[in-house]
């Protein structure tokens, strides 16, 4: 990214647990899916990014975040301290009281810190009941609006508010796939957005209680293992015309269908492997037998299908941190971000958002997604991104609680209430 020095801090790669203090500490070699397999052997669960992100350069760069943010937090909430090489060699720690001051945040370009050579994060207990549940909305305002309650009410561990690309992209095996299954899943079936919850007994019990439709884990598992069949449009036909006046989303979320729903589809790892190449359908089978790889919380929690966006095009993630409070403006920055991709030929869609701090904020994400070994294309994106710069900086400057994420590079350790808050 700019001329430097590389070190490979790979083989510092410790990980130390002080279960008695609820932290463990890492080396900057620590990848994020490496920890949580430790951390989930003694039964807790950390806040980390994708699986192969390094756990210290990413709270370095631009502190973590996650679906499970709405209950951990971001930034210095996931940490307990870290310790440092400086410029000039020097060693410190952040609980030192003469280090440099890395809690605090300043909007704007900043230099790297030093290199992170050890951190100690949060250790998150696992809960026994624990379940992943999807929650269907026809639009994004009464998506956000439910997410934004549940935050408040500190109802579930993890929230998010996903769209139809990344539930399609990150359920499908193949590209092809999911591209088809999108259409299906947004016209026919009418669900525009999902709030995916992660929460114990209690918090499902709540949910269930406040009268919305629920894709519970089974029959997420059911859906996912028969995804090649939601492309069928003629099955998801007669599913709409069963479903009458309701939304055809609110049948599927009945528990009396679910019987049904099995016989029709008839979900099995073999159903799910015939969508890829036939010299991969042995390897797929095996795969999806693992119960984990259709399990909702482990999946949210390892981020293990997160490798499968970009797959067709780089993605170019615009992330931004945004008040949860005016979902008008969510969604005018929404739509400022499919007008810019739509008159550049880029195409675009809305990523995710989690609620932070009982729905007081938000991370927003956007996505375009290119062909980086195209120049033309390469030539759309160096046009098109004054345009999104320009539109983040007016309304950031109109609503300073609107921060983009260029502003938090190598400031990942503040205080969340510095970022969030200033």
């Amino acid at each position: 990214m700019s001329p430097g020095v590389v070190i490979d801090t790979n083989r510092m790669n410790d990980i130390k647990f002080d279960e008695a203090n609820w932290s463990v500490t890492v080396g900057p070699g620590v990848a994020a899916f490496n920890l949580q397999h430790e951390a989930q052997k003694l039964g807790y669960r950390v806040n980390v990014a994708e699986p192969s992100a390094m756990v210290a350069a990413n709270i370095m760069c631009s502190g973590i975040f996650s679906l499970f943010s709405a209950s951990y937090g971001i930034s210095a909430d996931n940490f307990i301290t870290a310790e440092f090489v400086g410029h000039n060699g020097e060693i410190f720690s952040l609980n030192d009281k003469n280090a440099p001051n890395l809690f605090s945040y300043q909007k704007g370009e900043t230099a790297l810190p030093g290199i992170c050579t050890s951190v100690s994060v949060k250790l998150h207990p696992l809960l026994p009941d624990e379940e992943g549940i999807f929650v269907p909305f026809p639009d994004f305002e009464k998506a956000a609006s439910f997410a934004r309650e549940l935050s408040q009410r500190r109802i579930g561990i993890g929230i998010g508010v996903l769209g139809g690309e990344y539930v399609s992209v990150f359920m499908s095996p193949t590209n092809d796939l999911a591209f088809r299954v999108k259409q299906n899943i947004t016209e026919k079936l009418g669900i525009k957005y999902l709030v995916l919850v992660i929460g114990d007994h209690y918090a499902i019990q709540a949910i269930r209680s406040m009268g919305v439709s629920i894709i519970d884990n089974k029959l997420f598992r059911m859906l996912m293992l028969a995804f090649p069949k939601l492309a069928d449009s003629a099955l998801m036909d007669m599913v709409a015309d069963m479903a009458g006046d309701k939304h055809p989303y609110e049948l599927l979320g009945k528990a009396e269908m679910q019987p049904l729903i099995e016989a029709a589809l008839s979900p099995s790892p073999q159903i799910l492997a015939n969508a890829v190449d036939a010299d991969l359908r042995e390897f797929f089978t095996k795969l999806y037998e693992r119960p984990e790889m259709t399990d909702l919380v482990w999946l949210n929690m390892f981020r293990i299908l997160s490798s499968r966006m970009g797959r067709d095009r780089h993605a170019l993630a615009i992330i931004l941190y945004v008040p949860m409070n005016d979902i008008p403006l969510i969604e005018e920055i929404n739509s400022g971000f499919n007008t810019i991709g739509a008159t550049h030929g880029i195409r675009g869609d809305y990523g995710f958002m989690t609620p932070l701090d009982e729905g007081k904020r938000a991370v927003f994400e956007y996505d375009y997604y290119i062909d980086h070994t195209s120049e033309a294309e390469c030539a759309k994106v160096f046009k098109a991104i004054p345009e999104i710069a320009g539109m983040i900086e007016g309304i950031s400057a109109k609503v300073p609680s609107v921060k983009w994420i260029k502003y938090t590079l190598y400031q990942g350790f503040c205080r969340s209430e510095q970022l969030l808050y200033r």
